[in-house]
């Protein structure tokens, strides 16, 4: 899905507006995160965005993505956002204050996505991935509401898919667990810390075909694979590729500590995993 973002010529801001880009001109869905302006007539964006259209395809700026998505407060302002409805939702996925406080995540009421060619509209969480050098380079947006048959997240347009790294800035420590998505690394990292694993990075794949294991896999003495229960080759095949240990769980990793797995319980998993 291609998008561009920009400043809303209702409300300003810098890149509150959201343009989707993959229909024909002048068939461009809009959308500003702030205060709901959206439509399908691009004209107002198009002059904004002082754009001339040809029969040539417009690919966005992903640079100049990445640049202005590192200056834009909007993430801020999604943390701010949260309040005690919130705050108990994100607690019953496994994520305490701190943590939410640490991660910035935040809270959007009204997230415009793209689905079939439609433009539709859930409430959203948000998740920032932030790079080794402290640089946000995506933001995860898991959606309240979305219909039947529509995934739960979305991710930033116009920039690459990244992983989610819980200690962005560290690489020295002993262990890493990689793991598919954004809450399930969050749940691992808090259940290590409390079990007395400090030593450890936990990253969170942003979709299972993801090759993005390969940028941080080989950065830690031991690495552990631990993908959901449904995606036991590529846990494997991972395994093969980079000699990281796999772990095979009948339930996802995030479910199954919820659940009440206990510390021994998932020492024993780690005894047991394959070379």
């Amino acid at each position: 899905m291609s998008a561009m973002r920009g400043p809303c010529p209702k409300c300003g801001g810098s890149r509150r507006l959201l343009i989707f880009i993959d229909n024909p001109v002048p068939y461009w869905n809009f959308h500003c995160d702030l205060c709901g302006f959206s439509g399908q007539k691009i004209s107002v964006p198009a002059d904004l965005f002082g754009i001339s259209f040809k029969n040539e395809i417009y690919k966005p700026d992903t640079e100049g993505n990445l640049r202005a998505l590192n200056e834009s407060s909007a993430w801020i302002e999604y943390h701010n956002n949260l309040n005690e409805e919130n705050r108990i939702w994100l607690r019953n996925r496994g994520v305490p204050d701190f943590y939410q406080d640490k991660w910035v995540l935040g809270y959007v009421p009204d997230k415009a996505f793209l689905s079939d060619g439609k433009l539709l509209h859930s409430p959203a969480y948000t998740i920032p991935k932030l790079d080794h050098n402290l640089n946000l380079v995506n933001i995860d947006y898991r959606l309240v509401n979305p219909p039947d048959g529509v995934g739960k997240y979305r991710s930033e347009n116009g920039v690459p898919a990244a992983v989610f790294i819980t200690e962005p800035g560290r690489t020295d420590q002993r262990r890493l667990f990689i793991v598919e998505g954004s809450f399930k690394a969050m749940v691992l990292f808090i259940f290590l810390v409390e079990n007395g694993w400090e030593d450890t990075q936990v990253i969170g794949l942003p979709g299972v075909n993801s090759k993005l294991y390969q940028d941080h896999i080989f950065n830690y003495p031991e690495a552990y694979i631990m993908l959901d229960p449904d995606s036991p080759e590529t846990t494997k095949a991972i395994s093969r590729e980079t000699g990281a240990h796999a772990i095979y769980l009948p339930a996802k990793i995030d479910d199954a500590i919820l659940g009440g797995m206990s510390w021994e319980a998932f020492e024993s998993v780690i005894l047991n995993s394959d070379l």
